[in-house]
């Protein structure tokens, strides 16, 4: 019994332990999920707002650094864009020249270079800054850095641009930087123990970083990063001027990167966070939630034990008491003798109660079996009787059943048969009325049919008289055709005589102007006397050419006028020859519409004929019609009187059945009534047996 009980206490915390674990783990994935998330959303957003604010104030020292060549770009003398004024001014104003930058100079729009300092003249026209804002007209520009042999260190251009009163661009001033400032302000970001910033240029270099031996010799976008996975994509947005976040990993491990664009020029700066040093505060948790939730299984185990020892006491003394119960002479007098104010002492309570009450119960069922014993032989003896008037009443029953079948078998067959003269009434009611609608539908396309033989007659008619008038139409057409033949031919004489006046028009032209041509020779013979005399024949000769020209332009529109003639003459001839085909294609016409009247006429009176028929076929239909709906009234009525009957057959042969499947049912259950009275007796003889083991 302790085994037991020691093995009931070993299973139940071994359960709980199991429960406990797995509830462990599903809380501790969960929340170290929502904690790492958290963390990082936290760490993101966190970095970010330290990148904008930084790439601000490298943004903002760029704009100081832009502010101090206003100095120089808003002078007078700058905006005149007169290179010799321009230079005799740097000369007097070298010290004006801020130590800030580098060197400093202005640049005319050719890319020449006059520097404030001691440095030589140089032509700039192929650098960046230059393009940026002398060709792209930008009002300043912040370059890449480059390497300066003169300083022998890096330094990066800004570039300001120079505008006359009118706003063209006349130059620019430019100083460079040593990004000595950048760096500081970089270097300055620390995130964590290990969270550091690094600046990218436009082309992908390194500008400031924590590693001062990668410094503008390291290129993100064309350099080989070995063992580096994922930099190349962030290099690219870096440089492509985005603001987001990314990571990549090498040898050291997993890295977040937080960028923002730095205005005004094409870096970008960037914060780079260990993804493990942002994980750290969600392992610290949970370490934190695993040790507490050992602890508290642990004494989770403690306080179980020490609970189940206290239940499993008391319960040894009801289990040792119910066993003493069953394995004895099974006296139900005994009672469990515990004392407790607990859920074991209402246990305890029960059983004795139970006890209690099974002892009643069995005492009140060993009087039972008395009583039963003396009941058990009048049960058989009326199972017995209720049988044999069972049989005898079912065999009654079978008998009327069979005269119920032939019955019902009988009215099924009239039934059948009304049931088919009733189809084929109708059926035949259905053929009469197709047939109505047929002769119906026949008498209107017959009505129809003559109605349109009526139009097209008054349109035959209308048709006959519009080609009479046609034809004389066309007759009319062939007269006033052959009229203007004749004027044609007129007009085409009169054309002739016109080329013949405009010959002879020619010749008088061609003759004055020889005369004219004698005439001059001979005032020119004259000399001073025969001036006057030139002049007229000059005259005269001019008349002679523009007489001459005229002819010409007007025997060209004569000659045009007698083609076009000619064209017309053809075209009045095919007309006529036209007008006369027309003329005898309509004589033929009108023949035609004359035999299709008659024709038309012949069936309009056979139409006729067709729909006095179908008016006769129509009032047949109609009185066969009326004699077979009287005929389906009737077999209606027949048919109601057949299915009442065949109800009333139908009624009693399911009574009949009901009463022989209750008849069997009552046989079959004095059967088993038979069959349960030896089990009674059976039992009761059982019960007996057992209930006499019992002490009460």
């Amino acid at each position: 019994m302790a085994k037991r009980n020691k093995k009931m206490v070993v299973v139940f915390m071994t359960g709980i332990s199991l429960c406990f674990l797995v509830f462990i783990s599903l809380q501790t994935t969960i929340i170290t999920s929502q904690v790492k998330n958290t963390t990082t959303n936290q760490y993101i957003e966190f970095c970010r707002q330290i990148v904008q604010a930084r790439a601000d104030e490298i943004s903002y020292w760029n704009d100081i650094y832009v502010n101090d060549l206003r100095i120089f770009t808003d002078n007078p003398v700058i905006k005149t864009g007169d290179i010799e004024k321009i230079t005799a001014w740097i000369e007097e104003n070298r010290s004006m020249r801020s130590s800030v930058f580098g060197n400093s100079f202005f640049c005319d729009p050719t890319g020449k270079t006059y520097q404030l300092g001691s440095e030589a003249s140089t032509q700039i026209s192929d650098r960046s800054y230059f393009k940026e804002i002398m060709r792209n007209g930008k009002d300043y520009f912040i370059d890449d850095p480059i390497f300066s042999r003169a300083l022998s260190a890096y330094v990066y251009m800004i570039a300001r641009a120079v505008k006359n009163n009118q706003g063209k661009t006349v130059g620019f001033f430019a100083g460079s930087i040593r990004p000595d400032t950048v760096a500081a302000i970089t270097d300055s970001i620390r995130v964590g123990q290990d969270g550091r910033a690094f600046i990218l240029t436009g082309d992908g270099s390194v500008l400031a970083h924590w590693n001062s031996d990668i410094i503008m010799k390291e290129n993100y976008l064309t350099g080989q990063l070995e063992h580096t996975e994922g930099l190349f994509e962030i290099a690219v947005s870096m440089t492509g001027g985005e603001s987001s976040y990314g990571y990549y990993k090498n040898d050291t491990g997993k890295k977040l990167v937080v960028y923002a664009p730095i205005k005004g020029t094409t870096w970008s700066l960037g914060l780079e966070v260990p993804v493990s040093q942002i994980n750290e505060s969600s392992h610290q948790v949970i370490v934190t939630i695993v040790l507490l939730n050992l602890f508290i299984i642990l004494a989770l185990i403690v306080f179980c034990s020490v609970a189940i020892a206290r239940i499993v006491k008391p319960l040894q003394v009801v289990e040792n008491t119910i066993i003493g119960i069953a394995q004895g002479d099974a006296d139900l007098t005994q009672r469990v003798n515990v004392v407790r104010n607990d859920e074991i002492g209402r246990l305890v309570d029960g059983f004795n109660l139970f006890a209690e009450k099974l002892q009643t119960i069995v005492s009140s069922v060993m009087k039972s079996k008395n009583r039963l014993s003396s009941v058990e032989g009048d049960l058989k003896q009326s199972v017995d009787n209720t049988g044999c008037s069972i049989t005898q009443i079912l065999c009654n029953i079978e008998s009327v059943s069979h005269l119920v079948e032939s019955q019902a078998d009988g009215v099924e067959e009239t039934a059948g048969a009304v049931t088919k003269i009733a189809d084929n009434i109708n059926s035949l009611e259905h053929m009469i009325q197709n047939q109505a609608a047929g002769v119906s539908e026949a008498s209107a396309a017959v009505e129809e049919m003559i109605g349109n033989i009526n139009a097209v007659d008054s349109s035959i008619a209308k048709m006959s008289t519009e080609f009479n008038q046609l034809a004389t139409e066309a007759r009319n057409g062939i007269d006033k055709q052959s009229n203007v033949n004749d004027v044609i031919r007129m007009i085409a004489s009169q054309s002739e005589m016109l080329q013949e006046a405009n010959a002879a028009i020619a010749g008088i032209a061609s003759q004055t102007n020889m005369l004219a041509m004698n005439a001059a020779i001979e005032a020119a013979h004259a000399g001073d006397a025969g001036r006057g005399f030139s002049v007229v024949a000059d005259e005269i000769r001019k008349l002679s050419e523009t007489s001459s020209e005229q002819s010409r332009t007007i025997g060209d529109e004569l000659n045009k006028i007698v083609t076009a003639l000619e064209s017309v003459v053809i075209s009045s001839q095919d007309s006529e020859e036209t007008f006369n085909n027309l003329s005898v294609r309509l004589s033929q016409t009108d023949e035609i519409m004359g035999q299709l009247r008659e024709a038309m006429v012949e069936q309009q009176s056979g139409s006729k004929q067709i729909l006095a028929a179908l008016h006769t076929m129509n009032e047949s239909t109609q009185e066969v019609r009326s004699a077979s709906v009287e005929m389906a009234s009737g077999n209606k009525t027949i048919l109601q009187e057949i299915k009442m009957l065949q109800d009333s057959t139908s009624v009693i042969k399911n009574s009949m059945n009901e009463m022989t499947a209750g008849a069997r049912t009552i046989n079959e259950t004095g059967a088993q009534l038979h069959s349960i009275s030896r089990q009674v007796s059976d039992s009761i003889k059982e019960i007996g047996q057992q209930i006499d083991l019992f002490k009460v």
